[in-house]
């Protein structure tokens, strides 16, 4: 038994040591490190999306185009993206969208197509998103020409509505 006692007693002392303690923080920072990697986001989806143009109410108009964000309680997402220009009676709006587990790139194609007197001034597109679960999204909006964008994080989560200003 005193064998036992002496073996151990040798041990001890290294516990006080300073080379146990930086042992124990490289530990430390390893296990730390594992569980606050990112997970994983999976492959790259890209999806075509089309729109429909409507006509926008111009007593509304503010100084930006903005996008009307809003969860349907079938897991849908309504986006209204306001004061399209351009876009004649046969021309159509499409977005290009890029998914990166939850970050999505979205950007917009525009096809001008003819205008006729009776094309209204303001125009609004519309667009029902049926691909998100309920889940925290990023997303990074770029219209057609490249000078407004908008990034923001969306709750996907029935009832939500939101709006957000389009900025150079």
């Amino acid at each position: 038994m005193e064998l036992v006692a002496i073996q151990c007693a040798r041990y001890f002392p290294f516990l006080h040591s300073v080379e146990f303690y930086v042992i124990m923080t490289v530990v430390a920072a390893g296990l730390l490190a594992i569980c606050l990697r990112p997970a994983e986001r999976g492959a790259v989806i890209t999806r075509t999306v089309t729109g429909w143009i409507c006509e926008g109410d111009p007593e509304a108009r503010r100084d930006n185009p903005r996008l009307e964000i809003e969860c349907l309680p079938n897991g849908n997402v309504i986006v209204r993206r306001t004061d399209v220009k351009g876009v004649g009676d046969t021309g159509e709006i499409t977005l290009q969208v890029t998914q990166k587990g939850f970050d999505l790139e979205i950007s917009e194609h525009l096809v001008a197509g003819r205008r006729s007197p009776s094309t209204p001034p303001v125009q609004d597109a519309v667009f029902i998103f049926n691909f998100m679960g309920p889940e925290y999204y990023h997303l990074r909006w770029n219209n057609h020409i490249g000078d407004r964008f908008a990034a923001f994080t969306l709750h996907v989560r029935p009832g939500i509505k939101t709006s957000v200003d389009l900025r150079q």
